[in-house]
């Protein structure tokens, strides 16, 4: 007889991993039942090879939300994407959800540890600048006196931003990209240091006596602080025009200032 029993992955979020902000990811399973309908699929072409993109739908009465994990009967991992409440009336008819296919999941990441010699990553060294740099007193909710929840982080983070501004209630993100990076050569040809020009992003959305347009000008004017005051040996340097970019979420607003970062740093750190 025919089984729509699947393990129901629960996603957490633990502690901030130190070197790239991110939170780190649990996953707590129970046994829901869902009905997992045939998807379609396209292919991608990328740079390490093709990878197929499979997306279905998956219909429960048991709460899921976007960011879980479906493990189904056949052992195939898929990713809750979207989740939509479809009522019928006045009562809870069930839940639609997107799932993708995850062919390659084995685990998440965990807590990184670089300790070699080598260069050091610009995007943690910018990181941990701002992070004992940054004054929490100026980056203020509306009254100008309480303070804001705000973190540092790097770009692409792997988890749905409704658990940093709703779950972890964070006011305002600072998010750090990869750098464009220019050997610079001396007078002997040699490559002894490099220009590192590191993209720094403010975030922040409308929250209970929080402006969101007004935290990310006071994120904004906070980092531009530490750049006047604390160059450093690698002589920072704010490079580029602030952009404003505010993006439209549907029915609310994320405000989005960004800056480029400019520092020369040696080629052993």
């Amino acid at each position: 007889m025919a089984d729509s029993s699947v393990t129901l992955r629960t996603l957490s979020l633990g502690a901030r991993d130190a070197w790239n902000g991110w939170c780190l990811k649990s996953f707590a399973p129970s046994t829901i039942d869902m009905v997992i309908v045939k998807g379609g699929a396209t292919r991608m072409a990328l740079e390490v090879g093709v990878m197929p993109s499979i997306r279905t739908k998956g219909y429960s009465q048991d709460p899921v939300v976007a960011g879980d994990q479906i493990l189904d009967a056949f052992s195939v991992y898929w990713e809750v994407e979207t989740v939509e409440l479809v009522p019928w009336l006045d009562s809870l008819g069930y839940y639609e959800s997107t799932l993708g296919k995850l062919p390659m999941w084995q685990a998440e990441f965990g807590t990184t540890t670089w300790s070699k010699t080598r260069g050091s990553d610009a995007r943690y060294r910018t990181k941990f600048w701002m992070d004992t740099r940054l004054r929490a007193a100026q980056i203020t909710k509306d009254d100008d006196s309480t303070l804001a929840d705000f973190a540092v982080m790097f770009s692409d983070v792997p988890y749905p931003m409704e658990f940093e501004f709703r779950t972890k209630n964070l006011e305002g993100i600072f998010i750090i990209e990869h750098p464009n990076s220019t050997a610079i050569r001396s007078g002997d040809q040699i490559i002894r240091s490099y220009n590192e020009r590191v993209p720094i992003h403010m975030y922040a959305i409308n929250s209970t006596g929080c402006s969101g347009d007004a935290l990310a000008n006071k994120m904004h004017k906070e980092l531009r602080y530490i750049c006047q005051e604390y160059p450093e040996g690698s002589q920072r340097n704010l490079q580029t025009q602030r952009r404003h970019r505010p993006v439209d979420l549907g029915g609310m607003q994320l405000f989005h200032l960004e800056e480029e970062l400019s520092y020369t740093r040696n080629v052993a750190t």
